[in-house]
């Protein structure tokens, strides 16, 4: 029997996008998964299971994750 609470909460997608130089090394000459490559390396090393925020939508990119949004600009002026 697997103790390990993280075997099946494991996050495939969040485990290689929080860690993307893992990633690139999934592959035929590398690892198999971020699975195999967290139970190598990747516990020993601390690496983050995820990343604290996910990422940004190109809309949030445009006016930032700040709140900004088109109802709050208005009377906005922009330099020259």
């Amino acid at each position: 029997m697997n103790d390990d609470p993280l075997a099946s909460r494991f996050d495939e997608t969040a485990y290689l996008h929080a860690n993307p130089d893992v990633r690139l090394a999934v592959g035929p000459n590398g690892f198999r998964s971020g699975r195999h490559h967290w139970d190598a390396h990747g516990r020993a090393e601390g690496r983050p299971l995820a990343t604290l925020h996910p990422p940004l939508s190109r809309r949030e990119k445009l006016l930032g994750a700040g709140g900004i949004t088109p109802s709050t600009m208005t009377g906005l002026r922009l330099a020259p």
